[in-house]
């Protein structure tokens, strides 16, 4: 049981920081692009 919710909770920590990465790549994209 523990390992089943410590295995969820990395999933959706892991979405989290992948969104948050993804959103600051297409900013420095962007910057890039612009440049």
């Amino acid at each position: 049981m523990r390992r089943t919710m410590i295995t969820i909770y990395l999933i959706i920590t892991m979405r989290r920081t992948i969104r948050r990465t993804m959103r600051r790549t297409m900013r420095t994209m962007k910057l890039f692009l612009a440049v």
